[in-house]
């Protein structure tokens, strides 16, 4: 668990960081309350070159230029 004693007040960066933490800690618990498996980083990272490909394609393709 993240503690607010980790975290000096005047550092942004370090508040930053804090705040995340405390969302992906939220997110994990999420998840082991709903059961719920996820989608593994590389598929989803697939997921979003192939979309940027397409993506592209479509705009060279639909460029007058």
């Amino acid at each position: 668990m993240v503690d607010d004693e980790e975290l000096p007040g005047d550092d942004p960066e370090q508040e930053i960081a804090l705040t995340w933490a405390r969302e992906a800690e939220r997110r994990n618990q999420e998840m082991d309350k709903s059961g719920d498996e996820g989608i593994p980083a590389e598929e989803v990272f697939r997921r979003l070159r192939s979309r940027t490909e397409q993506a592209v394609e479509h705009e060279e393709s639909t460029d007058p230029h």
